[in-house]
């Protein structure tokens, strides 16, 4: 047996199971051989020449490393599979692809019918440039009517100090009337002046305090025009007009924009890159957003999935580079772990593992089986030895060894196994020869002779 054996099995559990070692009952029984007379040439001058001889294979003890390799089965996918269809109803102009065409992103595929997208495009255009010029409009008459009620204002303003000034002049002028009154009234009751004279005086008082009141009405008047100029001014500046037009641009806007998108996708185009795998619809046809026109699948990367049982999960991580085996086509390439679920799955109580293949040769295709291999770093070289050699008796295992050309049985510790070696904890040393075949009939101490193995 090899110094360093790798063993690519599965790591079982730290006691053998007693059904195994049963089933090795079965199938492990070694004939005796008959009518064997001679004895081994080397064998010690004391040993009784009538003493039974029992035939056996033996095995050298070495170390060998035990879960060195993790494999599970896993299928090849794509990368994605996309189902590209229209998204606008037109009839079928041309198809520029045929299946098994590889495209890239952009590529135009096939192109639609565009007269009546270009007639919503002209359209548009037109209510854009009606929608602009309204708001031209709105923003020119702004423009003016701020301008006109400022001038207003600014009227209302200069006719108010004009009223003031005159309502000055009118109060002294009525202040002289008064005084001019007094002293003519005082000159008439002293027979100084006429009647008449008296009565001009009146005359000019009456005159004099209308005007003032005249000139209070005119101040009042003007101050009432300057309120309702500003106001007018304040309405003027007021904005609503030129918000309404601007959102008519906006949605004039927005209706081209659309109009143009509409027109664009009557090319339909590759949104990946990938394989032409299908195409629903032929020329003259009418395309439809509900059906799918054409399906492209991306190889690039391929994507392996396995299930990982909880026994085998710890011996991936994200990340992780494994070993990629396909069968079908006699290849192997290396990958990359980029997903594993969190969670197990419902139904398969599995979790779910995703492996990018860096390397994938051209002959590989989705739905082939994979065989994935995980390198276990932690694995450690121990002493190994055949699971056939054991024999259990109670709970615990012994071995047969052999010193002098005789059998010894010797107990030993065993910990991890797989489906043909265990690792031996104590009880045996790397170099010792152990019976693997025939030590079922023998008893502690007996000749043997030694008909094949190590």
């Amino acid at each position: 047996m090899a110094n360093s054996a790798v063993l690519n099995y599965v790591y079982g559990g730290k006691k053998m199971r007693r059904s195994k070692l049963l089933l090795l009952l079965g199938i492990s029984v070694f004939v005796i051989l008959t009518g064997c007379q001679s004895q081994s040439a080397n064998s010690d001058a004391d040993i009784d020449a009538d003493e039974s001889v029992f035939p056996v294979e033996l095995e050298v003890i070495s170390t060998g490393v035990l879960d060195a390799e993790k494999v599970i089965i896993g299928e090849i996918n794509a990368s994605s599979e996309v189902n590209v269809a229209p998204k606008v109803a037109a009839r079928i102009e041309s198809i520029k692809v045929k299946k098994g065409d590889q495209v890239k992103v952009g590529q135009t595929l096939a192109t639609l019918e565009q007269t009546d997208y270009l007639n919503s495009v002209k359209q548009a255009e037109v209510s854009l440039v009606s929608a602009k010029a309204s708001l031209d409009n709105a923003k020119a008459n702004y423009e003016y009517n701020i301008t006109q009620a400022q001038q207003n204002v600014d009227n209302a303003k200069l006719s108010l100090e004009n009223a003031l000034i005159g309502n000055r002049n009118a109060v002294t002028a009525y202040n002289d009337a008064n005084v001019n009154l007094e002293r003519m009234t005082a000159l008439f009751e002293a027979d100084a002046i006429s009647k008449k004279d008296l009565e001009q005086v009146e005359s000019a008082y009456n005159q004099a305090k209308a005007g003032v009141e005249q000139s209070d009405i005119a101040v009042k008047q003007a101050k009432a025009s300057i309120e309702a100029a500003e106001k007018a001014l304040n309405q003027a500046n007021r904005t609503e007009g030129i918000k309404v037009a601007e959102v008519s641009v906006e949605q004039a806007q927005l209706s081209l924009d659309l109009s143009k998108q509409q027109l664009a996708n009557t090319v339909i185009t590759a949104p990946s890159n990938g394989e032409i795998t299908a195409i629903n619809s032929e020329i003259g046809e009418m395309a439809s957003q509900q059906a799918v026109f054409f399906q492209i699948v991306q190889t690039e990367p391929m994507i392996v999935k396995a299930k990982l049982s909880e026994e085998v999960l710890k011996n991936f991580n994200v990340g992780d580079s494994v070993v990629v085996t396909i069968n079908a086509v006699n290849e192997q390439t290396n990958g990359i772990v980029r997903y594993i679920s969190y969670v197990t799955e419902p139904q398969t109580k599995a979790y779910s593992m995703e492996i990018e293949l860096t390397d994938a040769a051209e002959v590989l295709r989705p739905g082939m089986i994979a065989e994935v291999t995980a390198n276990n770093a932690d694995a450690k070289e121990v002493i190994i030895a055949p699971i056939k050699a054991l024999v259990l008796n109670g709970e615990e295992y012994y071995v047969y060894v052999v010193e002098d050309q005789r059998a010894v049985k010797r107990q030993v510790e065993v910990g991890r196994e797989n489906n043909q070696f265990v690792e031996i904890i104590s009880g045996l040393s790397v170099g010792e020869q152990i019976i693997v075949k025939g030590h079922l009939t023998i008893n502690e101490g007996v000749l043997i002779q030694t008909v094949g193995g190590q």
